[in-house]
């Protein structure tokens, strides 16, 4: 007996930490909530921070970083570009300043990609890969089924490194105020040495990061101080859009496209674009009187087709009702990706996105939702993958921009001023805890993104566990008591 209670008072012992933990978190989550309200204007810092970090703009000054404004010194401190990529310099190439550290080591040299076929590996065990290819082009199956390149996948794959490279060296040499050749003649050498890209014009300043954070302090004036960029963003920004002002609906469709649902309550994003949740996500911001437009983010490699008509319809149907809609393509918005944005009254494109991918299932579809020739489309379809900048010239997007060119667009067809701030409402809005509480102060969209934090603690494999077996217990068989809470 005395056993039995001993075991008893231990197993209660850990209820009750669960049932504190539990109370404990929702209290924070509210409080983060109330925060989170007057924290900006719905789009995520994170999500801030990776779109379009280097936009093209007339003026190449700290104004084209993240719409901070004219007239700010942009210094890009760098101690060596070690990525043989074009990536890095391309970012970094439109600051006022660019500064390496000595006797380091410029790595950049251009565009590539390596591909792993496994054919031979199971030649070896005699395995037979058993895949469908729909035509030449459509090549994702083809590391499994075949050697080497078939020429189809080397011809496209070799198109998109050339327009992945004359993209990138035709803005940084712009950027730059360089000759181009000067800038791909110092490609084709690398490495170079600090000094050689530095009297070649790449750099503008050999130096360590406290002599550039110095040199930015003394541009900037008496009583300046350095500050982590990501809370400089969040400090100066606005600190809400206003009452009243005019809403976007902002549909972010990131991940492969599956059927169904997203049925994970404690996520505010996911990994997937599920028809089901995305579908009404789109028919809820359609029937929402305070929403003006839907800006449509798209950053998928496709996936399932019936999903992706499932989500077709519902943008076709949004458009009818009189919204506009735009599409902002990310790094890819391919095969299913691509079919979603059919939709829109504009697509706008990253001259780097890899988009297309079409095939006969619904190339009429493309053919009807950009106006072009089925035959001009027939000829553009067949699997193959474009960059943006490819299809800017095929008629398959109308613009080359990242997100705030999409924004721009956005407002011009909803009959917004382009000065307007505007407030950004968030699609699909989460469930669960996460929802709930956003929506009982208002479902503001900011709000949600003030509980990132306790979102990724929520994510934790402890805490989901205890989470699950909570979940486990049969309903009326347990009770859960906090005591020693504080008093309200």
């Amino acid at each position: 007996m005395i056993v039995l209670i001993w075991m008893w008072e231990i197993v209660k012992s850990v209820l009750n930490g669960i049932a504190k933990v539990a109370v404990f978190a929702l209290i924070v989550a509210l409080a983060l909530v109330v925060v989170g309200v007057f924290s900006g204007d719905g789009i995520a810092r994170n999500t801030v921070l990776e779109l379009d970090l280097r936009q093209s703009m007339d003026d190449k000054s700290a104004a084209s970083l993240l719409n901070l404004g004219e007239g700010k010194l942009a210094i890009m401190d760098s101690q060596s570009f070690y990525s043989n990529g074009l990536g890095d310099y391309a970012a970094a190439a439109g600051a006022d300043q660019i500064w390496m550290q000595p006797v380091s080591t410029f790595f950049s040299a251009g565009t590539s990609t390596t591909t792993l076929f496994f054919k031979g590996l199971f030649d070896k065990v005699n395995a037979v890969p058993q895949f469908v290819q729909r035509y030449e082009y459509k090549n994702a199956a083809n590391v499994f089924t075949q050697t080497d390149f078939t020429p189809p996948h080397r011809e496209a794959t070799l198109r998109v490194l050339q327009s992945w490279y004359d993209s990138a060296t035709a803005e940084a040499s712009a950027d730059r105020k360089l000759d181009p050749g000067v800038l791909t003649s110092v490609l084709d050498a690398a490495p170079a040495t600090v000094e050689t890209v530095k009297d070649k014009g790449l750099i503008t300043n050999i130096g360590y990061d406290d002599e550039a954070r110095d040199a930015a302090k003394a541009r900037a004036g008496a009583g300046a101080k350095i500050m982590r960029f990501d809370r400089y963003v969040q400090a100066t920004r606005d600190r809400v859009a206003g009452f009243g002002a005019p809403t976007i609906a902002l549909v972010h469709a990131a991940g492969d496209i599956v059927e169904g649902g997203d049925d994970n309550p404690l996520s505010q994003s996911s990994a997937s674009v599920a028809g089901d949740t995305f579908a009404q996500a789109i028919r809820d911001a359609a029937e929402d009187k305070n929403v003006k437009a839907i800006l449509l983010r798209v950053d998928s490699p496709g996936g399932s087709a019936i999903a992706s008509d499932q989500i077709l319809q519902a943008l076709k149907k949004a458009r009818a009702t009189g919204k506009p809609l735009v599409v902002s393509m990310g790094a890819v918005a391919a095969s299913g990706g691509y079919y979603i944005s059919m939709a829109a009254d504009r697509i706008i494109a990253e001259p780097g996105t890899l988009t297309g991918s079409i095939y006969a299932d619904f190339t009429k579809k493309v053919a009807e939702g950009r106006k072009l020739p089925l035959e001009q489309v027939e000829q553009l379809a067949r699997g193959r993958v474009w960059t943006g900048a490819d299809a800017k010239e095929r008629g398959l997007v109308d613009e080359l921009g990242g997100f705030w060119t999409a924004v721009t667009e956005v407002k011009t067809l909803a009959g917004i001023s382009p000065d307007t701030r505007v407030a950004f409402k968030n699609y699909p809005q989460p469930q669960g805890l996460l929802g709930t509480a956003s929506r009982l102060l208002g479902g503001s969209a900011a709000s949600l993104k003030a509980l990132e934090g306790l979102s990724a603690l929520m994510q934790a494999t402890p805490v989901k566990a205890v989470i699950d077996a909570m979940r486990a217990m049969p309903e009326g068989r347990a009770e859960l008591r906090a005591i020693g809470l504080p008093r309200f």
